[in-house]
C-alpha cells in the first residue's frame, strides 16, 4: 500500500489487488470504530452484517474465498466474449492456458486453454493506456446491475487490448461531508496477464460493500460508511494524483450494461 495524501481533507491510498483483499480480511478495527454505535448495533449494511441482497454474498468469510479463488457463478453468467482472432492489422492470438486477453466461450466450456496469448507481429509496440474503474456506486445499485457491468466490461476490455496495453485501475471515492477518502486499486499493470477472476469479482457489490467497509472500519475517522461521489469528482481525483494524457475512464457502475464508445479519455 502506498500513502498518496494524508491530511485534514483527502486520505488517499492506493493498493495491489490482493493488499486490498487482504488488508479487509485481516485489519484491526479503529478505536473509533469500537466506541461507535456500528459496533454493538451493526446495520444491515456493515461487513460483517451486510444482507445478501445487499452486498451479494453470505458473508465476508465467502467474499474473501470468492476475491481469493474466483467467482464461478459470476463467471458462468457472463455473455461468451466474441472471438477476436478474424481481426486484421492486430497482434497474432492462439489458445493459450495464460495469456492477456479471456477466451470466454473456452473458459465456459472448462477448458485449459481459456486465454489468448499474444503473438505480436514483428516490430508492433502496443501504446500503453491506463484504464480507470470507477466504484462509487450508491445503496440502490443491485447485484443484477454489478453483473450486467461486469459483463460490458469485460467485454470492452478484450476489445480494447487489441489495440493498447493496458493498466487497469479501480478506484473508491467515499465522502464525509467535506472529507474524502480514495482507494486506488490496481488489477492490472502493464504487460500483466489478464486475470479474469480478479476483474470480474472487483465489480461485485463485496468489493465495496465488505470489503471498502472493511477498510472504513479500520481508520480513526470513521463515523460510519459514509457516500457515494458522482463520476465527476471521480474523475477529479484521478487528475489530482495522475497523469492523464493516455488514460481512459469507464462509466459508473449504475449504468449497468454500457457501450464500448461510452469508455472515454480523461
Amino acid at each position: 500500500m502506498t500513502t498518496l495524501d494524508n491530511n485534514k481533507s483527502f486520505h488517499t491510498t492506493e493498493w495491489s489487488y490482493y493488499d486490498f483483499v487482504q488488508h479487509a480480511a485481516n485489519r484491526e478495527l479503529s478505536k473509533t470504530f469500537k466506541t461507535s454505535t456500528y459496533k454493538d448495533t451493526p446495520t444491515s449494511r456493515s461487513t460483517t452484517k451486510g444482507k445478501i441482497k445487499f452486498t451479494g454474498t453470505k458473508s465476508i468469510d465467502e467474499a474473501i474465498t470468492f476475491a481469493y479463488n474466483g467467482w464461478d457463478v459470476g463467471l458462468k453468467q457472463l455473455d461468451q466474449v466474441p472471438e477476436i482472432e478474424g481481426a486484421t492489422n492486430i497482434p497474432e492470438f492462439t489458445p493459450s492456458m495464460c495469456g492477456g486477453a479471456v477466451n470466454m466461450g473456452a473458459y465456459l466450456a472448462g477448458q485449459p486453454d481459456c486465454m489468448f496469448d499474444f503473438k505480436p507481429t514483428e516490430g508492433l509496440i502496443l501504446p500503453e493506456r491506463t484504464l480507470y474503474v470507477p466504484l462509487c456506486f450508491n445503496g440502490s445499485v443491485t447485484s443484477k446491475t454489478a453483473l450486467k457491468y461486469a459483463n460490458s466490461a469485460i467485454k470492452h476490455i478484450n476489445e480494447m487490448q487489441v489495440k493498447y496495453n493496458l493498466r487497469i485501475v479501480l478506484i473508491i471515492v467515499t465522502k464525509f461531508g467535506t472529507f474524502r477518502t480514495t482507494r486506488f486499486v490496481v488489477v492490472k499493470e502493464f504487460d500483466q496477464e489478464f486475470v479474469l477472476n480478479s476483474m470480474t469479482f472487483a465489480m461485485h457489490p463485496s468489493f465495496l460493500r465488505r470489503f471498502e467497509f472493511a477498510h472504513l472500519e479500520a481508520e480513526e475517522y470513521f463515523s460510519g460508511y459514509g457516500a457515494a461521489v458522482r463520476l465527476p469528482e471521480v474523475k477529479q481525483m484521478v487528475k489530482k494524483y495522475y497523469p492523464i494524457d493516455d488514460a481512459f475512464m469507464m462509466p459508473e457502475v449504475d449504468a449497468g450494461a454500457f457501450r464500448l464508445n461510452q469508455i472515454k479519455p480523461l
